[in-house]
């Protein structure tokens, strides 16, 4: 088994609506509440609340269905919405190309723009309940 490298191919969709990424992060995490037992003798782990969250970021472009525009609208809902992401492109999950997907609320977006340079953006993602894994 190796590393999968991804070129251009990976594919993450906010509000079922592609957007444009060169980079995605997904951290999912889980709450470990302590306890003990045999009289406060043995310290005990249970595991707790799933939780994760995204950034995106990459080149921005403007107009209808754009990634600024979804990533605006997202954000000015106010509401969770879906994702998904799809490290291949191709749309078909499998056991090497699981999809991972959720709900999240957009909680900022930095645009960056220099007199030259590309416009690009980074956002992050606060999940919202669990996520999923389909092969």
């Amino acid at each position: 088994m190796g590393t999968k490298i991804h070129g251009k191919a990976h594919d993450i969709s906010i509000g079922g609506t592609d957007i444009c990424v060169d980079s995605t992060s997904i951290t999912q995490t889980r709450d470990a509440a302590e306890g003990t037992t045999n009289c406060d003798a043995d310290k005990v782990f249970t595991a707790g609340m799933e939780g994760h969250s995204l950034s995106t970021g990459g080149p921005l472009e403007f107009g209808t269905g754009s990634t600024e525009a979804t990533l605006a609208a997202d954000l000015a809902a106010g509401a969770a919405s879906a994702w998904s992401f799809d490290p291949d492109g191709t749309g078909t999950a499998s056991a090497t190309n699981p999809i991972l997907s959720g709900s999240q609320i957009i909680t900022s977006l930095a645009i960056t723009a220099g007199i030259g340079g590309n416009i690009t953006y980074s956002a992050s993602h606060q999940g919202t309940g669990v996520v999923t894994r389909t092969v």
